[in-house]
């Protein structure tokens, strides 16, 4: 992936002054409108097939839904391992998950959101499961969406006491 306005030294002003891409309610109803498309998704390590009969994986979702509503191109994510998908968390400090939004061709599209800016709708949620940040879900407000294991993409009040300990952080796509 390539776009000639993230390269050079500037590329973080450049980065910080672009639009979010869900800015216009347009664009927020295609992103909720492909949410709900998923719904009843069970999960599935490495796929992203929508439907009862298909599965799909917390980062494949998320590429899935943003280069349905044109925020992104079609990625070709890594493959990893079903250990690594469901275990990984469990033994490492290291997050699969910041890795994925540190390739380039995801990091030229996003930002992480400052602490002191509220998410919007649109925004990438980091989860922290047991030792690092392993799960990926949508901020909806007032709903989170995200792919639980085994059930698939489900959602959970944005005010839930509990998913709110895990959120990490937000990217927002640009």
């Amino acid at each position: 992936l390539h776009r000639p306005d993230h390269d050079g030294p500037h590329h973080e002003d450049r980065q910080m002054s672009r639009q979010p891409f869900y800015h216009s309610t347009e664009r927020q109803r295609a992103l909720l409108a492909e949410v709900h498309s998923w719904e009843g998704t069970p999960f599935s390590e490495n796929c992203a097939v929508k439907g009862r009969q298909g599965g799909v994986s917390c980062e494949r979702w998320q590429a899935a839904l943003h280069a349905a509503t044109g925020a992104c191109p079609a990625l070709d994510l890594p493959v990893f391992g079903v250990e690594e998908v469901r275990h990984w968390h469990e033994h490492h400090k290291e997050s699969l998950i910041l890795y994925w939004l540190g390739l380039p061709e995801i990091r030229s599209l996003v930002r992480r959101v400052d602490e002191a800016d509220a998410p919007m709708i649109g925004d990438i949620v980091v989860m922290r499961v047991d030792q690092t940040e392993h799960h990926l879900g949508v901020w909806c407000f007032p709903r989170i969406y995200h792919v639980a294991i085994p059930t698939g993409v489900v959602w959970h009040g944005a005010r839930d006491a509990e998913l709110r300990k895990i959120v990490r952080c937000f990217y927002r796509i640009l």
